[in-house]
């Protein structure tokens, strides 16, 4: 399904936007590799538009626009089957259709740990009561917790920038991949850009330090992106395919890439 990564439609020029002069634009035809934290990415679009599945294939043209998408890299969480069958079987379908699009995926089995959450409504911000003691209502509950999925894309970017020939765009919130950021460019002689891409509220907002550049998503980004294919039963390859290539053409709304590092 090769052909997928070459449709691009009406794209953004990403020269067009501004930048400051330490930051390396992607001209027009260089290599682009896209890594996904696939749950870093769920939490924050949930918590923003109450739906978390967004398509790695849509979201990685978007981001690209007129480069050439040389890959894309998705890394996912994997709930425990026995204890979960239906979500894990959701979650195997998805992943193995994404996988059908040429996709690589990395998936790790969520670390399930027992803990206490706080049932009441009424329970202060912590921020503002220091000190105090409550008596609340609590439940257990059994929560995973992600395992190696950080490390293994970082350990990934690091191994493909080795090889200097392609640059690379990090979709994820997560500062813990500002060291992978900072160090690439140097160990490459700024052969290897590294770029980042956050979903906010407006698209405007925060910018991740030691990234070249942060790509900020907002709305509009995500109604394009979004993965509404319903993954509780059993997929066909072709028609997911088709649907994919369909939305491509249709992504025109350009990325605003911020202006500077920082948080």
């Amino acid at each position: 399904m090769l052909h997928l990564f070459d449709r691009h439609g009406p794209a953004a020029d990403r020269l067009t936007q501004p930048r400051r002069s330490f930051e390396r634009a992607l001209a027009p035809g260089e290599r682009v590799v896209v890594f996904i934290d696939d749950p870093n990415v769920s939490r924050a679009c949930t918590k923003l538009h109450g739906h978390g599945v967004v398509h790695p294939v849509l979201l990685a043209q978007r981001l690209v626009g007129a480069g050439q998408l040389a890959g894309i890299h998705f890394y996912a969480d994997t709930p425990d089957r026995s204890a979960f069958p239906d979500r894990a079987a959701m979650v195997a379908r998805r992943n193995g259709a994404i996988a059908t699009l040429g996709v690589t995926v990395v998936e790790r089995p969520l670390r399930y740990v027992y803990e206490w959450e706080i049932v009441d409504d009424d329970v202060p911000d912590p921020r503002d009561h220091g000190g105090e003691r409550r008596l609340v209502a609590a439940r257990c509950r059994r929560r995973g917790r992600e395992k190696g999925l950080d490390l293994a894309l970082a350990l990934d970017v690091q191994a493909l920038a080795s090889e200097g020939a392609m640059d690379v765009d990090i979709v994820s919130g997560d500062t813990d991949f500002c060291e992978v950021a900072s160090r690439v460019p140097d160990a490459t002689h700024g052969a290897v850009a590294v770029e980042a891409a956050l979903f906010t509220a407006s698209g405007r907002g925060r910018c991740l330090e030691a990234f070249g550049r942060t790509h900020r998503l907002g709305p509009e980004d995500f109604a394009a992106v979004r993965d509404d294919f319903d993954y509780r039963r059993p997929v066909d390859p072709a028609l997911l395919a088709a649907r994919i290539a369909s939305a491509i053409p249709r992504q025109t709304q350009p990325l605003r890439p911020a202006v500077g590092g920082g948080i």
